[in-house]
């Protein structure tokens, strides 16, 4: 997690890269818990959507739980090449 904006082009300056390390935060943890909170985010947007009559919205919820869902199994493969 960045405590700090990006500097110029997109680089890191390396406070940033030493407080990253520092939390013991590595970046698959970090895209499995971004894959888990779009899950969790599409399911309340589709179940809204449904509830209200709103069927774009729902058609949205559903788009990001399956985003979600695929960067899930994108993570998995990559623990599974990691052994």
């Amino acid at each position: 997690m960045w405590l700090f904006p990006l500097g110029q082009a997109g680089r890191r300056s390396q406070e940033e890269k030493f407080s990253e390390q520092a939390m013991g935060m590595k970046m698959s943890a970090k895209e499995k818990m971004k894959a888990a909170t779009e899950q969790v985010l599409g399911r309340a947007v589709k179940e809204t959507g449904q509830a209200t009559g709103h069927r774009k919205t729902a058609a949205k919820g559903t788009a990001l739980g399956t985003r979600g869902r695929a960067r899930h199994l994108k993570e998995k493969v990559k623990d599974k090449f990691k052994r």
